[in-house]
């Protein structure tokens, strides 16, 4: 839906050509939906995120009822819920330079933009998840520091 046409017609080419690599390798695509955009391997929901601000990992384990691997907030880091369920949620952060989005210059949370790396096991009804993180360079060269 961009306004220059331009735009609008290379970003439907790149989708379409997407679309088909994805079906030609028989990988499935979920929808960026906040019902419909997320996959359940075992007891662990993944998916890309829809909510925001600081408490948005907390709501995304909560609307899930179970535990949560997303990207979307940028900021590499983890949460336990308010539930006797125990369940965790894991934001991966950003693979992203802050300074090339430049729609976030003037916000002060883009200072704690961050790379992370979800690992863990699990089997069909129990899971474990670690997080390894480093921060960004925002504009130099990434090279990753792992934090753990």
């Amino acid at each position: 839906n961009h306004p220059s046409a331009m735009v609008a017609e290379l970003a439907r080419l790149l989708h379409k050509q997407m679309m088909e690599t994805a079906a030609e390798v028989g990988c499935e695509v979920y929808p960026y939906h906040i019902r419909k955009g997320w996959a359940k391997i075992g007891d662990i929901w993944l998916g890309h995120g829809f909510m925001y601000n600081i408490n948005a990992l907390r709501d995304h384990v909560e609307m899930q009822g179970g535990n949560v691997v997303m990207a979307h907030l940028h900021a590499a880091h983890t949460f336990r819920a308010r539930n006797g369920g125990g369940h965790w949620g894991v934001c991966v952060g950003t693979g992203a330079d802050p300074d090339k989005l430049e729609y976030a210059q003037e916000r002060r949370q883009t200072l704690a933009w961050n790379h992370g790396i979800a690992y863990g096991e699990y089997c069909d009804d129990a899971s474990t998840m670690h997080l390894a993180q480093w921060n960004c360079e925002h504009g130099g060269i990434e090279e990753p520091r792992f934090l753990v």
